[in-house]
């Protein structure tokens, strides 16, 4: 039973200082002139950061390699160390490295900008529509819990992320704080399986194992 909405999640297309490009359009104008296609890296397979990737080459045409990690670690520190170009991360994740310099954000897939990187802008104002992957957090508990109960903990969910201390201390984690009625969260979660439903069996996403072939596709 779904209680309440607790972070948007969204994710943040990003790459190294050393990059050439200074935002997403750059970056995908300078991917479709490569003869070869732009590797960029995500956490896994089936992955938000992947399927963000697929949505951006279904977005834009261009050409793109995706590159499959063990997490988001190794992920990241290839980013960072140019053996590949970008990648789709969750801001809690990256915002420390961006603020230490050491990645350097391009543009948000969302539909708004994000309340801690408040200058970067979103892809579809940047011209790129169709790329949309909030990696939200939630809390559900069992189905046969009372609505009472229900009505209860999103009571004290509301009141939790109402109180600033709570509120600030997401934000500086780079996490965006967003309460939500029980039927919102539900509506949310129908949407999202359904979208992600339809990418994954449109591409043939497939879990499994990682090993050296699959750095080669996805």
């Amino acid at each position: 039973a779904p209680v309440s909405l607790v972070v948007n999640n969204d994710e943040l297309l990003a790459t190294s200082p050393s990059y050439p490009a200074k935002d997403a359009a750059e970056f995908v104008a300078a991917a479709k002139k490569r003869a070869e296609p732009t590797p960029m890296a995500s956490s896994g397979i089936g992955s938000i950061p992947h399927l963000a990737i697929e949505q951006l080459e279904d977005a834009t045409g261009a050409k793109l390699l995706h590159v499959p990690y063990k997490g988001a670690a190794p992920a990241i520190a290839d980013v960072m160390g140019g053996q590949v170009a970008a990648w789709f991360g969750d801001v809690p994740g990256m915002i420390g490295l961006i603020r230490a310099g050491k990645l350097k954000p391009l543009g948000m897939a969302a539909k708004k900008r994000h309340p801690v990187l408040p200058e970067v802008r979103t892809l579809e104002e940047q011209g790129i529509a169709g790329v949309d992957t909030n990696n939200w957090y939630a809390l559900f508990v069992s189905a046969r819990t009372p609505p009472a109960v229900v009505e209860a903990l999103n009571k004290a969910v509301r009141a939790t992320l109402a109180t600033p201390a709570v509120r600030e201390k997401l934000l500086s984690m780079g996490a965006d704080p967003a309460a939500s009625s029980p039927q919102e969260l539900a509506a949310m979660l129908k949407a999202d399986t359904e979208k992600w439903g339809r990418l994954i069996k449109a591409k043939n996403v497939k879990a499994e194992g990682w090993t050296a072939d699959t750095r080669r596709g996805g």
